[in-house]
């Protein structure tokens, strides 16, 4: 049971990679006009986001139940 928490936490930090890194590579000019703007947004801003995407992955990787 444990090995396949781990190979859910991995599954998860590679497709990251995988999506950070397609981010980078094909939309490199929006990536700095979004840092630009984050650089702007209130650090209250940023924690209620934050907080949104991880719930909403949460629920995302329930429903998929890889």
């Amino acid at each position: 049971k444990h090995s396949r928490v781990i190979e859910k936490i991995l599954f998860g930090l590679a497709s990251a990679l995988v999506f950070e890194g397609l981010m980078l590579a094909i939309l490199p000019n929006r990536i700095k006009r979004a840092v630009q703007l984050i650089e702007k947004a209130s650090s209250n801003t940023l924690s209620i986001i934050g907080l949104l995407m991880m719930v909403s992955g949460i629920l995302f990787l329930s429903l998929i139940e890889i």
